[in-house]
Protein backbone atom coordinates (compact mmCIF):
# COMPACT_ATOMS: atom_id res chain seq x y z
CA UNK A 1 0.00 0.00 0.00
CA UNK A 2 1.82 3.26 -1.21
CA UNK A 3 2.42 5.79 1.59
CA UNK A 4 0.86 9.02 1.14
CA UNK A 5 2.74 12.47 2.17
CA UNK A 6 -0.12 14.80 4.24
CA UNK A 7 0.79 18.47 4.13
CA UNK A 8 -0.42 20.87 7.15
CA UNK A 9 -1.63 24.40 6.40
CA UNK A 10 1.25 26.18 6.78
CA UNK A 11 3.15 23.90 4.55
CA UNK A 12 0.51 24.21 1.73
CA UNK A 13 0.45 28.31 2.35
CA UNK A 14 4.36 27.95 1.82
CA UNK A 15 4.05 26.13 -1.63
CA UNK A 16 0.98 28.49 -2.75
CA UNK A 17 2.65 31.66 -2.18
CA UNK A 18 6.18 30.27 -4.07
CA UNK A 19 3.78 30.76 -7.00
CA UNK A 20 1.81 34.03 -5.98
CA UNK A 21 2.29 37.34 -6.91
CA UNK A 22 3.95 39.74 -3.82
CA UNK A 23 0.06 41.33 -4.13
CA UNK A 24 -1.38 37.90 -3.04
CA UNK A 25 0.89 36.70 -0.31
CA UNK A 26 -0.10 40.27 1.38
CA UNK A 27 -3.26 39.68 1.59
CA UNK A 28 -2.49 35.81 2.64
CA UNK A 29 -0.44 37.31 5.16
CA UNK A 30 -3.03 39.21 7.35
CA UNK A 31 -5.39 36.48 7.91
CA UNK A 32 -3.75 34.36 10.31
CA UNK A 33 -0.36 34.14 11.91
CA UNK A 34 0.04 31.17 10.63
CA UNK A 35 -0.16 32.08 6.85
CA UNK A 36 1.44 35.14 8.27
CA UNK A 37 4.60 32.47 8.55
CA UNK A 38 4.27 31.34 5.42
CA UNK A 39 4.07 34.54 3.32
CA UNK A 40 5.82 36.91 5.23
CA UNK A 41 9.46 35.69 3.52
CA UNK A 42 7.87 36.25 0.19
CA UNK A 43 6.34 39.29 0.76
CA UNK A 44 9.49 41.04 1.89
CA UNK A 45 11.93 38.97 0.22
CA UNK A 46 12.05 42.13 -2.32
CA UNK A 47 11.95 45.45 -0.69
CA UNK A 48 11.39 48.17 -3.34
CA UNK A 49 11.93 51.64 -1.00
CA UNK A 50 14.18 51.61 1.92
CA UNK A 51 11.40 53.94 3.71
CA UNK A 52 9.40 50.40 4.50
CA UNK A 53 11.99 49.04 6.22
CA UNK A 54 12.49 52.40 8.32
CA UNK A 55 9.16 52.67 8.91
CA UNK A 56 9.23 49.37 11.32
CA UNK A 57 11.78 51.30 13.96
CA UNK A 58 10.66 52.84 17.13
CA UNK A 59 10.92 56.14 17.56
CA UNK A 60 11.58 56.90 13.57
CA UNK A 61 10.42 60.22 12.74
CA UNK A 62 9.88 61.17 8.43
CA UNK A 63 8.88 64.88 8.00
CA UNK A 64 8.39 65.79 4.32
CA UNK A 65 10.40 68.73 3.21
CA UNK A 66 8.82 71.74 2.57
CA UNK A 67 9.99 72.98 -0.73
CA UNK A 68 11.04 69.48 -2.25
CA UNK A 69 8.27 66.98 -2.10
CA UNK A 70 10.21 64.14 -3.53
CA UNK A 71 12.50 63.90 -0.16
CA UNK A 72 12.12 63.15 2.99
CA UNK A 73 13.88 63.36 6.19
CA UNK A 74 13.66 60.41 8.41
CA UNK A 75 15.27 61.15 11.95
CA UNK A 76 16.20 58.27 13.76
CA UNK A 77 16.65 58.81 17.54
CA UNK A 78 16.86 56.12 20.74
CA UNK A 79 15.22 57.57 23.68
CA UNK A 80 16.15 57.37 27.38
CA UNK A 81 13.59 54.16 28.15
CA UNK A 82 14.20 52.64 25.06
CA UNK A 83 17.05 50.24 24.66
CA UNK A 84 18.76 49.07 21.08
CA UNK A 85 17.36 45.87 20.98
CA UNK A 86 13.79 47.09 21.83
CA UNK A 87 14.14 49.78 19.22
CA UNK A 88 14.72 47.53 16.30
CA UNK A 89 12.83 44.68 17.70
CA UNK A 90 9.92 44.97 15.32
CA UNK A 91 12.40 46.09 12.26
CA UNK A 92 14.24 42.38 13.33
CA UNK A 93 11.40 40.70 12.48
CA UNK A 94 11.56 41.74 9.20
CA UNK A 95 15.06 42.08 8.21
CA UNK A 96 15.99 38.45 8.15
CA UNK A 97 13.60 38.15 5.20
CA UNK A 98 15.30 40.57 3.04
CA UNK A 99 17.10 39.59 -0.04
CA UNK A 100 16.84 42.20 -2.30
CA UNK A 101 16.67 45.84 -1.88
CA UNK A 102 16.20 49.14 -4.01
CA UNK A 103 16.94 52.04 -1.57
CA UNK A 104 15.44 54.60 -3.08
CA UNK A 105 12.37 53.22 -4.97
CA UNK A 106 12.91 52.87 -8.88
CA UNK A 107 12.17 56.26 -10.09
CA UNK A 108 8.76 56.31 -11.33
CA UNK A 109 6.70 55.17 -8.75
CA UNK A 110 6.83 58.70 -7.50
CA UNK A 111 7.86 57.93 -3.60
CA UNK A 112 9.97 60.22 -2.12
CA UNK A 113 13.35 59.53 -0.86
CA UNK A 114 14.65 58.92 2.51
CA UNK A 115 17.13 60.87 3.95
CA UNK A 116 18.50 59.96 7.33
CA UNK A 117 19.27 62.18 10.54
CA UNK A 118 20.44 59.54 12.81
CA UNK A 119 22.96 57.27 11.15
CA UNK A 120 24.98 56.42 14.40
CA UNK A 121 22.07 54.71 15.54
CA UNK A 122 21.88 52.74 12.35
CA UNK A 123 25.60 52.25 12.15
CA UNK A 124 25.93 51.42 16.19
CA UNK A 125 23.60 48.27 15.48
CA UNK A 126 25.22 47.20 12.65
CA UNK A 127 28.79 46.86 14.07
CA UNK A 128 26.83 44.91 16.57
CA UNK A 129 25.27 42.28 14.08
CA UNK A 130 24.23 42.89 10.41
CA UNK A 131 20.77 44.79 10.17
CA UNK A 132 19.97 42.57 7.18
CA UNK A 133 21.41 39.55 7.76
CA UNK A 134 20.26 37.35 4.82
CA UNK A 135 20.22 40.87 2.19
CA UNK A 136 22.03 39.47 -1.25
CA UNK A 137 21.68 42.32 -3.51
CA UNK A 138 21.66 46.07 -2.71
CA UNK A 139 20.54 48.78 -5.74
CA UNK A 140 20.70 52.27 -5.60
CA UNK A 141 19.80 55.10 -8.12
CA UNK A 142 20.40 58.19 -7.94
CA UNK A 143 19.38 61.21 -9.83
CA UNK A 144 21.66 63.90 -10.80
CA UNK A 145 20.95 65.52 -7.75
CA UNK A 146 22.14 62.84 -5.93
CA UNK A 147 22.09 62.69 -1.41
CA UNK A 148 25.42 62.86 -0.38
CA UNK A 149 25.25 59.89 2.26
CA UNK A 150 24.15 57.60 -0.50
CA UNK A 151 27.17 55.51 0.60
CA UNK A 152 26.45 55.26 3.71
CA UNK A 153 23.35 52.98 3.10
CA UNK A 154 25.88 50.23 1.33
CA UNK A 155 28.14 50.74 5.37
CA UNK A 156 25.02 50.49 6.93
CA UNK A 157 23.50 47.32 5.43
CA UNK A 158 26.19 45.17 4.51
CA UNK A 159 26.23 41.39 5.86
CA UNK A 160 28.20 38.35 4.80
CA UNK A 161 25.28 37.02 2.53
CA UNK A 162 25.90 40.26 0.04
CA UNK A 163 26.53 38.98 -3.65
CA UNK A 164 25.56 42.27 -5.19
CA UNK A 165 26.57 46.20 -5.23
CA UNK A 166 24.97 48.10 -7.71
CA UNK A 167 24.80 51.77 -8.00
CA UNK A 168 23.05 53.14 -11.17
CA UNK A 169 21.57 56.39 -12.18
CA UNK A 170 18.02 56.40 -12.51
CA UNK A 171 17.98 57.89 -16.21
CA UNK A 172 20.06 55.07 -18.41
CA UNK A 173 21.34 57.92 -20.35
CA UNK A 174 23.11 59.37 -17.56
CA UNK A 175 26.99 59.08 -16.32
CA UNK A 176 27.35 57.18 -12.79
CA UNK A 177 27.71 59.30 -9.77
CA UNK A 178 31.12 59.20 -8.41
CA UNK A 179 32.55 59.31 -5.08
CA UNK A 180 36.46 60.06 -3.73
CA UNK A 181 39.17 58.23 -3.45
CA UNK A 182 39.16 58.05 0.10
CA UNK A 183 35.04 57.32 0.55
CA UNK A 184 35.68 54.15 -1.57
CA UNK A 185 38.20 52.60 0.77
CA UNK A 186 35.72 53.70 3.78
CA UNK A 187 32.98 52.01 1.75
CA UNK A 188 34.89 48.73 0.84
CA UNK A 189 36.30 48.13 4.19
CA UNK A 190 32.78 48.02 5.79
CA UNK A 191 32.11 45.64 3.39
CA UNK A 192 35.00 43.41 3.52
CA UNK A 193 34.75 43.16 7.23
CA UNK A 194 31.73 40.69 6.48
CA UNK A 195 34.02 38.78 4.25
CA UNK A 196 31.41 38.54 1.50
CA UNK A 197 31.41 36.47 -1.35
CA UNK A 198 30.75 39.40 -3.65
CA UNK A 199 30.01 38.64 -7.40
CA UNK A 200 29.23 42.15 -8.65
CA UNK A 201 30.85 45.48 -7.52
CA UNK A 202 29.90 49.23 -8.55
CA UNK A 203 32.37 51.63 -7.20
CA UNK A 204 33.01 54.65 -9.52
CA UNK A 205 35.95 55.98 -7.65
CA UNK A 206 37.40 59.27 -8.87
CA UNK A 207 39.99 61.35 -8.23
CA UNK A 208 38.79 64.92 -8.66
CA UNK A 209 35.68 64.77 -6.14
CA UNK A 210 36.20 65.59 -2.85
CA UNK A 211 38.01 68.48 -3.85
CA UNK A 212 35.32 71.36 -3.59
CA UNK A 213 33.10 72.07 -0.90
CA UNK A 214 30.10 71.79 -2.80
CA UNK A 215 30.31 68.09 -4.21
CA UNK A 216 28.72 66.62 -1.21
CA UNK A 217 31.81 64.75 0.58
CA UNK A 218 34.09 66.95 1.35
CA UNK A 219 32.62 67.27 5.08
CA UNK A 220 33.43 64.02 5.34
CA UNK A 221 37.01 64.04 3.59
CA UNK A 222 38.37 65.04 7.17
CA UNK A 223 37.20 62.47 9.12
CA UNK A 224 38.08 59.49 6.94
CA UNK A 225 41.45 57.91 7.15
CA UNK A 226 43.82 58.17 3.78
CA UNK A 227 43.77 54.61 2.64
CA UNK A 228 43.80 52.59 -0.99
CA UNK A 229 40.83 51.20 -1.39
CA UNK A 230 41.37 48.57 -4.27
CA UNK A 231 43.49 46.85 -1.47
CA UNK A 232 40.33 45.60 -0.32
CA UNK A 233 39.70 43.31 -2.99
CA UNK A 234 42.85 41.80 -3.10
CA UNK A 235 41.42 38.62 -1.88
CA UNK A 236 37.43 38.60 -3.53
CA UNK A 237 37.81 35.47 -5.67
CA UNK A 238 34.22 35.58 -6.22
CA UNK A 239 33.88 39.17 -7.54
CA UNK A 240 32.36 38.30 -11.61
CA UNK A 241 31.31 41.46 -12.57
CA UNK A 242 33.27 44.98 -12.08
CA UNK A 243 31.84 48.68 -12.41
CA UNK A 244 34.20 51.37 -11.83
CA UNK A 245 36.23 54.26 -13.81
CA UNK A 246 39.87 54.00 -15.10
CA UNK A 247 41.34 54.47 -11.35
CA UNK A 248 41.14 50.76 -11.42
CA UNK A 249 43.48 50.93 -13.93
CA UNK A 250 46.53 52.37 -12.60
CA UNK A 251 49.43 49.88 -11.96
CA UNK A 252 48.59 48.56 -8.43
CA UNK A 253 44.88 47.78 -9.12
CA UNK A 254 45.61 46.78 -12.66
CA UNK A 255 47.60 43.98 -11.18
CA UNK A 256 45.22 42.78 -8.73
CA UNK A 257 42.08 42.84 -10.73
CA UNK A 258 44.23 40.90 -13.23
CA UNK A 259 45.09 37.92 -10.95
CA UNK A 260 41.11 37.48 -9.85
CA UNK A 261 40.20 34.16 -11.25
CA UNK A 262 36.22 34.52 -12.31
CA UNK A 263 36.49 38.26 -13.07
CA UNK A 264 33.99 38.06 -16.47
CA UNK A 265 32.80 41.65 -17.05
CA UNK A 266 34.51 44.80 -16.66
CA UNK A 267 32.36 47.90 -17.03
CA UNK A 268 34.50 51.37 -17.64
CA UNK A 269 33.51 54.60 -17.52
CA UNK A 270 36.41 56.70 -17.92
CA UNK A 271 35.48 60.57 -17.07
CA UNK A 272 38.87 62.27 -17.09
CA UNK A 273 42.21 62.06 -19.07
CA UNK A 274 43.60 60.89 -16.25
CA UNK A 275 47.29 59.36 -17.17
CA UNK A 276 47.51 55.71 -17.41
CA UNK A 277 49.92 53.15 -17.04
CA UNK A 278 52.00 50.62 -20.02
CA UNK A 279 49.30 47.89 -19.10
CA UNK A 280 51.48 45.62 -21.44
CA UNK A 281 54.44 45.87 -19.34
CA UNK A 282 52.06 45.38 -16.24
CA UNK A 283 49.98 42.05 -18.14
CA UNK A 284 51.16 38.73 -18.61
CA UNK A 285 49.62 35.83 -20.72
CA UNK A 286 47.71 34.32 -17.73
CA UNK A 287 46.45 37.90 -16.93
CA UNK A 288 42.52 38.26 -16.69
CA UNK A 289 41.90 34.32 -17.54
CA UNK A 290 38.45 35.06 -17.45
CA UNK A 291 37.38 38.34 -18.92
CA UNK A 292 34.67 37.88 -21.30
CA UNK A 293 33.44 40.77 -21.92
CA UNK A 294 34.82 44.69 -21.52
CA UNK A 295 32.24 48.00 -21.88
CA UNK A 296 33.96 51.13 -22.33
CA UNK A 297 31.95 54.49 -22.08
CA UNK A 298 34.47 57.64 -22.85
CA UNK A 299 34.39 60.86 -24.20
CA UNK A 300 38.13 59.96 -25.33
CA UNK A 301 38.47 58.18 -28.31
CA UNK A 302 42.49 57.47 -27.88
CA UNK A 303 41.49 56.13 -24.20
CA UNK A 304 39.79 53.59 -25.30
CA UNK A 305 41.59 52.54 -28.21
CA UNK A 306 44.69 52.30 -25.80
CA UNK A 307 42.88 49.59 -23.85
CA UNK A 308 41.54 47.40 -26.64
CA UNK A 309 45.56 47.87 -28.23
CA UNK A 310 46.53 45.71 -24.74
CA UNK A 311 46.32 42.07 -26.17
CA UNK A 312 46.57 40.39 -22.57
CA UNK A 313 43.87 42.30 -21.17
CA UNK A 314 41.55 41.58 -24.64
CA UNK A 315 42.76 38.67 -25.82
CA UNK A 316 39.66 36.47 -24.31
CA UNK A 317 37.19 38.85 -25.11
CA UNK A 318 33.77 37.47 -26.61
CA UNK A 319 31.55 41.13 -26.25
CA UNK A 320 33.02 44.79 -26.76
CA UNK A 321 31.10 47.22 -26.71
CA UNK A 322 32.63 51.11 -26.98
CA UNK A 323 30.91 54.25 -26.74
CA UNK A 324 33.17 57.77 -27.61
CA UNK A 325 32.67 60.97 -28.88
CA UNK A 326 32.90 61.62 -32.46
CA UNK A 327 34.76 64.97 -32.48
CA UNK A 328 38.64 63.79 -33.12
CA UNK A 329 37.87 61.83 -35.81
CA UNK A 330 37.60 62.40 -39.38
CA UNK A 331 37.13 60.28 -42.55
CA UNK A 332 40.64 60.52 -44.08
CA UNK A 333 43.94 60.86 -42.80
CA UNK A 334 44.70 64.37 -41.36
CA UNK A 335 45.50 65.96 -37.95
CA UNK A 336 42.93 63.88 -36.55
CA UNK A 337 42.53 60.16 -35.86
CA UNK A 338 41.15 58.67 -39.34
CA UNK A 339 37.90 56.74 -38.68
CA UNK A 340 38.77 53.54 -40.26
CA UNK A 341 41.88 53.41 -38.61
CA UNK A 342 39.89 53.56 -34.79
CA UNK A 343 37.54 51.07 -35.84
CA UNK A 344 40.22 48.19 -37.10
CA UNK A 345 42.44 48.70 -34.58
CA UNK A 346 39.83 48.49 -31.87
CA UNK A 347 38.96 44.59 -32.91
CA UNK A 348 43.04 43.49 -33.99
CA UNK A 349 43.32 42.02 -30.64
CA UNK A 350 39.97 40.28 -30.45
CA UNK A 351 39.90 36.81 -32.31
CA UNK A 352 37.09 35.00 -30.37
CA UNK A 353 34.79 38.65 -29.95
CA UNK A 354 31.05 37.11 -30.72
CA UNK A 355 29.31 40.54 -29.98
CA UNK A 356 30.65 44.08 -31.17
CA UNK A 357 28.66 47.46 -30.12
CA UNK A 358 30.16 50.75 -31.50
CA UNK A 359 28.40 53.65 -30.63
CA UNK A 360 29.55 57.34 -31.97
CA UNK A 361 28.62 60.28 -29.62
CA UNK A 362 28.24 63.98 -30.66
CA UNK A 363 27.69 63.74 -34.26
CA UNK A 364 28.00 66.66 -36.72
CA UNK A 365 27.45 63.80 -39.90
CA UNK A 366 27.58 59.77 -40.42
CA UNK A 367 30.85 57.67 -40.50
CA UNK A 368 30.63 55.54 -43.15
CA UNK A 369 32.03 51.79 -43.42
CA UNK A 370 34.46 50.45 -46.25
CA UNK A 371 35.48 47.43 -47.41
CA UNK A 372 38.66 47.16 -45.67
CA UNK A 373 36.35 46.95 -42.00
CA UNK A 374 33.98 44.69 -43.48
CA UNK A 375 36.96 42.62 -44.46
CA UNK A 376 38.07 42.80 -40.60
CA UNK A 377 34.19 41.93 -39.08
CA UNK A 378 34.19 39.05 -41.55
CA UNK A 379 37.11 37.19 -40.01
CA UNK A 380 35.06 37.06 -36.99
CA UNK A 381 32.98 34.96 -35.36
CA UNK A 382 30.39 37.53 -35.19
CA UNK A 383 27.01 36.91 -34.00
CA UNK A 384 25.88 40.45 -33.17
CA UNK A 385 26.91 44.07 -34.29
CA UNK A 386 25.35 46.75 -32.94
CA UNK A 387 26.82 50.16 -34.70
CA UNK A 388 25.73 53.53 -33.91
CA UNK A 389 26.84 56.82 -35.72
CA UNK A 390 27.90 54.72 -38.81
CA UNK A 391 26.02 53.90 -42.06
CA UNK A 392 26.57 52.80 -45.65
CA UNK A 393 27.35 55.42 -48.76
CA UNK A 394 25.91 53.86 -51.72
CA UNK A 395 27.06 56.63 -53.67
CA UNK A 396 30.67 56.72 -52.82
CA UNK A 397 32.43 53.54 -54.42
CA UNK A 398 35.21 53.27 -52.35
CA UNK A 399 32.64 52.39 -49.19
CA UNK A 400 31.07 49.24 -48.76
CA UNK A 401 27.17 48.84 -49.20
CA UNK A 402 24.40 47.27 -47.59
CA UNK A 403 24.51 44.33 -49.83
CA UNK A 404 28.26 44.05 -49.18
CA UNK A 405 27.49 43.90 -45.36
CA UNK A 406 24.94 41.18 -46.41
CA UNK A 407 27.38 39.30 -48.50
CA UNK A 408 30.83 39.18 -45.51
CA UNK A 409 28.19 38.92 -42.48
CA UNK A 410 25.79 36.13 -42.99
CA UNK A 411 26.12 34.68 -39.67
CA UNK A 412 24.62 37.42 -37.86
CA UNK A 413 21.88 36.96 -35.47
CA UNK A 414 21.57 40.43 -34.16
CA UNK A 415 22.15 43.45 -35.92
CA UNK A 416 21.19 47.00 -35.55
CA UNK A 417 22.19 50.05 -37.39
CA UNK A 418 21.21 52.77 -35.45
CA UNK A 419 21.63 55.57 -38.01
CA UNK A 420 21.28 53.52 -41.16
CA UNK A 421 18.43 54.48 -43.12
CA UNK A 422 16.50 51.93 -45.46
CA UNK A 423 13.24 51.80 -48.22
CA UNK A 424 11.22 49.02 -48.40
CA UNK A 425 13.12 47.53 -50.93
CA UNK A 426 16.13 47.96 -48.80
CA UNK A 427 14.70 46.62 -45.90
CA UNK A 428 13.80 43.23 -48.01
CA UNK A 429 17.58 42.78 -49.21
CA UNK A 430 18.40 42.09 -45.04
CA UNK A 431 16.23 38.43 -46.05
CA UNK A 432 19.12 37.18 -47.67
CA UNK A 433 20.41 36.99 -43.73
CA UNK A 434 19.23 33.56 -43.21
CA UNK A 435 19.73 33.78 -38.88
CA UNK A 436 18.74 36.93 -37.91
CA UNK A 437 16.61 36.87 -35.19
CA UNK A 438 16.74 40.41 -34.31
CA UNK A 439 17.16 43.54 -37.03
CA UNK A 440 17.11 47.36 -36.04
CA UNK A 441 17.17 50.03 -38.37
CA UNK A 442 15.86 53.89 -39.40
CA UNK A 443 12.99 52.45 -41.32
CA UNK A 444 11.79 55.19 -43.93
CA UNK A 445 8.12 53.67 -45.09
CA UNK A 446 7.24 57.20 -46.81
CA UNK A 447 6.99 55.99 -50.58
CA UNK A 448 6.79 52.13 -50.29
CA UNK A 449 6.80 50.57 -53.89
CA UNK A 450 6.22 46.91 -54.92
CA UNK A 451 8.66 44.63 -55.00
CA UNK A 452 8.71 42.38 -58.19
CA UNK A 453 10.92 39.62 -57.12
CA UNK A 454 11.77 39.04 -52.97
CA UNK A 455 12.91 35.37 -51.72
CA UNK A 456 11.38 33.66 -48.83
CA UNK A 457 13.52 34.32 -46.40
CA UNK A 458 14.04 31.46 -43.50
CA UNK A 459 15.29 33.69 -40.76
CA UNK A 460 13.42 32.92 -37.58
CA UNK A 461 12.79 36.78 -37.16
CA UNK A 462 9.35 37.94 -35.42
CA UNK A 463 10.08 41.53 -34.88
CA UNK A 464 11.76 44.21 -37.09
CA UNK A 465 12.60 47.30 -34.73
CA UNK A 466 12.76 51.12 -35.74
CA UNK A 467 15.41 52.95 -34.58
CA UNK A 468 15.12 54.96 -31.77
CA UNK A 469 16.87 57.77 -34.12
CA UNK A 470 13.76 58.33 -36.07
CA UNK A 471 12.45 56.94 -39.41
CA UNK A 472 9.24 57.81 -41.64
CA UNK A 473 6.03 56.10 -42.30
CA UNK A 474 3.36 55.82 -45.02
CA UNK A 475 0.16 57.90 -45.26
CA UNK A 476 -2.49 56.16 -46.92
CA UNK A 477 -3.69 52.25 -45.67
CA UNK A 478 -2.98 51.41 -49.32
CA UNK A 479 0.19 51.59 -48.78
CA UNK A 480 0.24 50.15 -45.24
CA UNK A 481 -0.94 47.07 -46.35
CA UNK A 482 1.41 46.84 -49.75
CA UNK A 483 4.25 46.99 -46.44
CA UNK A 484 2.82 44.67 -44.48
CA UNK A 485 2.03 42.05 -47.64
CA UNK A 486 6.13 42.42 -48.73
CA UNK A 487 7.02 42.14 -45.00
CA UNK A 488 4.94 38.53 -44.62
CA UNK A 489 5.74 37.66 -48.16
CA UNK A 490 9.75 37.90 -46.77
CA UNK A 491 9.32 37.05 -43.42
CA UNK A 492 6.59 34.56 -43.14
CA UNK A 493 7.67 34.42 -39.40
CA UNK A 494 7.75 38.09 -39.01
CA UNK A 495 4.43 39.41 -36.75
CA UNK A 496 4.83 43.09 -35.72
CA UNK A 497 7.08 46.02 -36.45
CA UNK A 498 8.09 48.07 -33.36
CA UNK A 499 8.48 51.88 -33.52
CA UNK A 500 11.28 52.77 -31.20
CA UNK A 501 11.74 56.80 -32.02
CA UNK A 502 9.41 59.27 -30.32
CA UNK A 503 6.21 58.49 -31.97
CA UNK A 504 3.19 60.97 -32.94
CA UNK A 505 -0.51 59.50 -33.58
CA UNK A 506 -0.52 59.15 -37.52
CA UNK A 507 2.85 56.91 -36.61
CA UNK A 508 0.82 54.50 -34.39
CA UNK A 509 -1.89 54.74 -36.87
CA UNK A 510 -0.06 53.37 -39.89
CA UNK A 511 2.00 51.02 -37.45
CA UNK A 512 -1.35 48.99 -36.04
CA UNK A 513 -2.53 48.68 -39.28
CA UNK A 514 0.71 47.30 -40.90
CA UNK A 515 1.10 45.17 -37.60
CA UNK A 516 -2.62 43.98 -37.44
CA UNK A 517 -2.22 42.75 -41.10
CA UNK A 518 0.99 40.89 -40.14
CA UNK A 519 -0.58 38.76 -37.22
CA UNK A 520 -4.08 39.30 -38.28
CA UNK A 521 -6.75 37.35 -35.84
CA UNK A 522 -8.64 35.34 -38.72
CA UNK A 523 -6.99 34.30 -42.31
CA UNK A 524 -6.12 37.36 -44.35
CA UNK A 525 -6.28 37.48 -48.18
CA UNK A 526 -2.86 39.41 -49.18
CA UNK A 527 -4.34 40.62 -52.77
CA UNK A 528 -7.00 42.27 -51.03
CA UNK A 529 -6.03 46.27 -51.41
CA UNK A 530 -8.07 48.41 -48.96
CA UNK A 531 -9.56 51.80 -50.68
CA UNK A 532 -7.93 54.62 -49.21
CA UNK A 533 -10.55 56.90 -46.83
Amino acid sequence: MTQKTVLSLPEIASLVCKFSSQGDCTRIARVSRALFKAAAPVVWAYVSDVGYLLALLEHAEFKKSEFDYSNVKVKIALTATHTMDQSFSRFDTYAAYVKALCVYGMNYNGRPRCHVEGWSNLLSRARHSPLLPNLRSIRIELPREHPPDYFMWIIALSSPSLTHIIVESDISTSPPIFMSYKVASLVLAAVMRHQPSLQRLDLYAAQEVGANDDDGESFLLALIPTELFYRHINNVHTLRHLCGTCAWFQEEPLVILSQLPVLETIDLHINSETPHPDMNSLLSDNSFPALRRLIIDTPFCDRAITFMSTPNLVKRLTSLSLAFESRNLTIHDHFWTPWPEIFCNAIAHTPHLKSLEILLTCLTFLFPINKNMLNVLSKLPLQTLILGGVAFDEDTGTDATIQDMIAALPKLTELRLLHQEVTLSQLLEFGRMPNLRHLELKLDFSKPVAVSECAVSSAPIECIEGSREGGEMCKKKSQAHLIARNLKLCWPNLKRIEWRAFPISSILDMLDLINEELEPSDELDYNRVPLDE
